[in-house]
């Protein structure tokens, strides 16, 4: 039998990050990420200097689903005002 401390961590690794992109002044940024069903997603976070600098999800575009990261960056290129084109990212 797990420890409660095994669920809390199991909702933690629900996602791997493949690529964050920040924002050139630092404040936001925008993950890429793979789910454990091989899906993709994005999501837009800030950084909270009232909380030493930590990053805030800040819940706009996690529950998109697509077949692939590049599909989630372009998404996001175009949703994004300040994201820059990187062009093809090598995932």
């Amino acid at each position: 039998m797990g420890s409660s401390w095994d669920s809390v961590a199991d909702r933690f690794v629900k996602h791997q990050v493949r690529a964050s992109l920040n924002e050139p002044d630092g404040a936001h940024c925008i993950d890429v990420f793979m789910r454990v069903d091989r899906t993709c997603g994005f999501e837009l976070l800030r950084r909270d200097v009232d909380d030493g600098g930590a990053w805030q999800c800040l819940h706009r575009f996690g529950s998109r689903s697509f077949d692939s990261g590049q599909k989630a960056l372009d998404v996001a290129l175009a949703g994004v005002p300040w994201l820059e084109d990187t062009g093809l990212w090598r995932w």
